[in-house]
């Protein structure tokens, strides 16, 4: 159901300051264009696609810093590859989030933005898809099967893969790998991009379904409790995700500071907070999960086998079946 009528209740609403105090990118990415601005979600956490790289492979390969932009990445990847030392650029992992912050870096989008289409065949997944082929053509990428769990960041660990596109939700997880691992210089930054950034924003969100006025009441004031200073900054301390008030960013990153397990870690967390300002929203619509397994198995998994099928072909064949997704899941009028 709605949730601005409860948002903007004077009694058990939020007050001017609390809306002024949530970052407006997490708040922005429940409004749903299906139901005329209606907020059938609420953030009580988020987090964003980030390039995980290792520091030390990109300067063997000739570069100081991380690509901005995708000509470098795909340039740096394929230098730094070396199959026969099972060493690669770049770590593809079956997530239609890595092909969205991949079209979002090219100024595309994966829904139009009053949500009536999916557009992922622009020239920016067609640009997207094609450089997938060519990196696993010229064997710059490896491909992480679903079936090994974690696998992209246990061989990032491990020193094999240079670049892996992922959240930042990880950080923790893979300093950790790395300190059991290769032990090697690494970071984060973001993800690259052509000619004005952006970032993938995504998590989960609490909803209230309609039930009785009593239940959906009770409903949202515990959403509105998980949203306050003190809740979402001891979630963001325990779990590595982003806190959805710009208050608790300074006790979070200081937690983080104070703990050795972080180390310079938290430095590299503190820095995400100057992306939020370039977030995009994939698609905050209803039936998304069967156009994302689309993506991966209609375009992702065959550019990555065949290089001579056509990616612009593929798109189009997944934007229509995408698109019949779409009007099946949609509100009846």
């Amino acid at each position: 159901m709605d949730l601005n009528p409860y948002i903007k209740s004077k009694k058990y609403g939020l007050s001017e300051a609390d809306l002024k105090d949530y970052f407006q990118t997490f708040l922005d990415s429940d409004i749903n264009p299906q139901f005329k601005g209606e907020r059938l979600g609420f953030p009580t956490q988020r987090s964003i696609e980030v390039l995980y790289y290792n520091a030390d492979m990109l300067k063997a390969a000739g570069y100081n810093e991380p690509p901005k932009d995708w000509k470098t990445f795909e340039e740096a990847a394929c230098k730094a590859s070396d199959p026969a030392k099972n060493k690669y650029g770049w770590a593809f992992r079956h997530d239609a989030s890595n092909f969205a912050s991949m079209v979002f870096g090219r100024g595309g989008r994966i829904l139009a933005p009053d949500g009536s289409a999916y557009v992922f065949n622009s020239q920016a997944g067609v640009d997207t898809v094609a450089m997938i082929q060519r990196m696993f053509k010229n064997k710059c990428a490896v491909e992480i099967p679903t079936a090994e769990r974690y696998g992209e960041q246990n061989r990032f660990a491990a020193g094999e893969v240079m670049f892996v596109i992922a959240s930042s939700s990880g950080l923790p997880f893979y300093k950790e790998s790395v300190d059991k691992g290769a032990k090697f210089k690494w970071d984060i930054n973001m993800v690259p991009y052509n000619d004005k950034p952006a970032v993938n924003l995504y998590g989960a969100s609490v909803s209230v379904y309609k039930t009785t006025p009593e239940k959906q009441l009770a409903a949202w004031l515990v959403i509105k409790f998980l949203g306050e200073k003190a809740q979402t900054t001891k979630w963001a301390v325990a779990t590595g995700y982003l806190p959805v008030r710009q208050s608790a960013k300074a006790d979070v990153v200081a937690a983080y500071k104070a703990n050795p397990a972080w180390g310079s870690t938290a430095d590299s967390y503190a820095r995400m907070f100057d992306w939020f300002q370039y977030a995009m929203i994939e698609s905050p619509v209803a039936g998304y999960d069967p156009v994302r397994s689309l993506i991966d198995a209609q375009v992702m998994s065959k550019v990555i086998t065949d290089s001579t099928v056509d990616p612009k072909k593929l798109l189009d064949d997944a934007v229509v079946k995408a698109n019949q997704i779409l009007k099946e899941n949609a509100p009846v009028q």
